[in-house]
């Protein structure tokens, strides 16, 4: 769980967690990308508003469906120098997921009442 700081110093407050699901923190990254351009992996969140976890779970899901990648870079660039900006391709539509509703608790209520209330008890 995390806990965003809303000011720093002696006077710091603790606001709620974030939960934000990844598609919507997707949205909210390539939104700050689109206001900003390119920008190094520090300065996205500040830019977009998320937390550190939620940049990296955004930014891992945006890489996988091609929407940013880092802009090109040479050999001996240190990880902190490297910039990510958007490829232009659309994000792709969300999963369609079909929730399998929970088995009730009872659902092994008829089963028992058979059985207690078989024959085979009283002859035993």
């Amino acid at each position: 769980m995390s806990i965003r700081i809303v000011q720093r110093g002696a006077g710091a407050e603790k606001c709620a967690p974030m939960k934000r699901n990844t598609r919507q923190c997707v949205h909210l990254l390539i939104a700050g990308l689109q206001r900003e351009g390119p920008l190094r992996r520090d300065a996205l969140a500040d830019a977009c508003g998320l937390s550190p976890e939620e940049t990296t779970r955004a930014l891992k899901a945006a890489r996988q469906m091609s929407v940013i990648d880092h802009v090109p870079y040479g050999p001996g660039t240190l990880p902190a120098a490297v910039y990510y900006q958007l490829t232009g391709r659309e994000l792709p539509p969300a999963r369609k997921s079909t929730r399998i509703p929970p088995a009730p608790d009872n659902r092994f209520q008829p089963l028992l009442d058979a059985w207690w209330n078989s024959d085979e008890l009283d002859r035993v």
